[in-house]
């Protein structure tokens, strides 16, 4: 089997460039985090392109689904939390800056440690480009907990491969029923859903936890069939 490793050192070349303008505590934490993300896709090589059945690691493609680390502080709030525009339909708020950002990731760590969640990994950039995850909330019922992207990512087709990645991460766990959720004005996210085969089956109204007021959310519902390691 051929592998093909001229991204990743592409990566290094552009890290060493930059390297140059950091101080030696952010330099430390650039080395730790692209020796560990090289020595995830190493381990991931015998089985790429593959849906692997772990809780902290599954891939596709383009993107790779892994538990966050410390290190991947500045990456998510570059590329995620720091934007208005990603947070715009969801319940969470913007981070305000790197302090923020350094106690946000000690908490998503703490919580992926023990939820189906999970950071979104550019394969060939090896940013952290968003977040995703899926909670059971009946015997075989199980329903996305959030998934978002940074703005520059969205329209690659990487929210697909992510929805479809978490619905057959279900499977694995004799899921039977997903639910998907999204607010009206989310055009990509509503896209989304039915681009992956789940079909609208209700509103409800609940209520914006940073500013009080009501929204609407629209619930789409897919049936799962195992066959073999896809979706039906």
């Amino acid at each position: 089997m051929r592998i093909r490793f001229h991204w990743q050192n592409q990566r290094f070349s552009d890290s060493m460039q930059l390297r140059l303008r950091e101080t030696p505590e952010q330099q430390w934490e650039t080395v730790s985090w692209e020796w560990d993300f090289l020595l995830r896709i190493l381990g991931g090589l015998a089985v790429t392109g593959q849906f692997m059945r772990d809780k902290r690691w599954m891939e596709t493609e383009d993107i790779i689904l892994g538990k966050a680390k410390y290190e991947d502080w500045r990456s998510i709030y570059c590329n995620v939390w720091s934007r208005p525009e990603t947070a715009e339909y969801m319940i969470w708020k913007v981070t305000a800056d790197e302090d923020e950002a350094r106690e946000r990731i000690q908490q998503t760590v703490a919580w992926q440690e023990t939820h189906d969640a999970w950071l979104v990994y550019e394969k060939i950039s090896g940013q952290a480009i968003g977040f995703a995850g899926v909670e059971e909330t009946g015997p075989h019922i199980y329903r996305e907990t959030g998934i978002a992207l940074g703005p520059e990512y969205v329209g690659r087709g990487y929210g697909k491969q992510i929805l479809c990645l978490l619905m057959e991460y279900c499977v694995s766990l004799g899921g039977q029923e997903f639910y998907y959720s999204t607010r009206p004005g989310n055009l990509a996210s509503k896209a989304l859903a039915l681009s992956c085969g789940l079909v609208y089956q209700h509103s409800e109204q609940k209520t914006d936890q940073r500013s009080g007021k009501t929204y609407e959310l629209e619930i789409y519902k897919k049936n799962l069939k195992c066959t073999g390691s896809e979706i039906e």
